[in-house]
């Protein structure tokens, strides 16, 4: 799962689970050092589910696990069955992924077209992002 540097991901239980008992059990560190821990603030947008939130948020391109312990507790007064642990990556450096036309000489009236590893966004000011096609509906005239 990938996530955001600042913004937590919600992790969704299937059913109600005891606000205390969830975040005294949860723990997020790098994946390289498991004694680091991530600090950081809950928020509970729905009594089933929880939003970690880094206090300093995350390191990018970087993978922390995220451990739940089985001393969390469901609505049933149970505790989990098993501890829940997942990987989450931080989102990436941007990169060139390709370069059309290839190659080292290109005519000077060429178009170049530079592709990237994920959505790029103009840097634009105010108003003129107005003028920016939507990139949800572009056509090619031919």
């Amino acid at each position: 799962m990938e996530s955001d540097l600042e913004q937590g991901n919600p992790i969704r239980f299937d059913q109600l689970m005891d606000v205390k008992s969830v975040e005294a059990a949860f723990h997020v560190n790098p994946m390289e050092d498991e004694a680091a821990v991530v600090s950081g603030v809950f928020t509970w947008p729905q009594p089933d589910t929880v939003v970690f939130t880094s206090a300093t948020g995350l390191e990018q391109q970087r993978s922390y696990q995220v451990r739940i312990a089985d001393t969390a507790i469901g609505q049933s007064n149970l505790p989990l069955a098993t501890a829940v642990e997942l990987e989450v990556q931080t989102v990436g450096y941007l990169t060139v992924s390709q370069i059309i036309p290839e190659g080292q000489e290109v005519a000077l009236d060429s178009a170049i077209t530079v592709l990237f590893n994920r959505p790029v966004v103009p840097l634009v000011i105010g108003a003129a992002a107005l003028d920016l096609p939507d990139r949800r509906n572009l056509s090619v005239e031919r």
